[in-house]
């Protein structure tokens, strides 16, 4: 009787990590298209523009940084 409930938790676990995978790839995914749009914002952007081009990132893709957090935690969800 241990033994099936041994597996019945094995299988949970399974699952419970192919899902935190599967957020941690989306995440990387989701972060990897924000820093493209990042680079192709400096490429067309000017001298002054550039210069002051952390402020405007900061501003403008903060959300960039939530998917980075969730792709975090997703990946320490699979470990465990």
């Amino acid at each position: 009787m241990p033994i099936k409930s041994i597996n019945k938790g094995f299988l949970k676990n399974k699952n419970l990590s192919f899902i935190s995978l599967l957020l941690s790839v989306i995440c990387v995914g989701i972060t990897t298209k924000i820093n493209q749009d990042i680079y192709l914002d400096y490429i067309s952007s000017s001298g002054k523009t550039r210069a002051l081009f952390g402020l405007k990132e900061l501003l403008a893709y903060q959300h960039q940084y939530y998917y980075a957090l969730l792709g975090i935690l997703g990946t320490v969800g699979a470990l465990h």
